[in-house]
């Protein structure tokens, strides 16, 4: 269970592969602080770990890789994106990323110009 933005709960689901990670990084932490993500300083634990400085990490990340800078909010759009990608309907997508109706879906979803190229020539069959 989480707190969404605006105070309403959701359970978040999350795959096998993500559990094992996030099982991996709560075992590797020092503290037994009750938010799952946290904030270090060489002075120890400072608390929830905040929007800016996820930001800081992301931005290291990314050019440690070599790709360009993103927010964490894009991943919410990367997923429901691949989500749509494979086939998942848009209920499930909607209910996945916490929304309470399929019009989120919409401004969430990208979809691929050979999907679009495909219905077209649905057209002409």
């Amino acid at each position: 269970m989480v707190i969404q933005k605006g105070g309403s709960e959701h359970n978040l689901v999350i795959s096998e592969k993500a559990l094992l990670a996030l099982s991996d990084y709560l075992e590797a932490r020092p503290d037994q602080a009750a938010p799952l993500f946290v904030s270090y300083s060489t002075r120890g634990w400072l608390g929830r770990l905040g929007r800016q400085e996820a930001q800081r990490s992301w931005d290291a990340l990314c050019r440690e890789l070599g790709i360009p800078r993103f927010k964490s909010h894009q991943i919410r759009h990367s997923c429901g994106t691949e989500l749509h990608r494979r086939h998942v309907d848009p209920i499930t997508i909607a209910k996945h990323l916490g929304h309470r109706g399929l019009g989120m879906v919409m401004g969430y979803v990208e979809v691929a110009l050979d999907s679009r190229r495909a219905a077209v020539q649905a057209l002409d069959a």
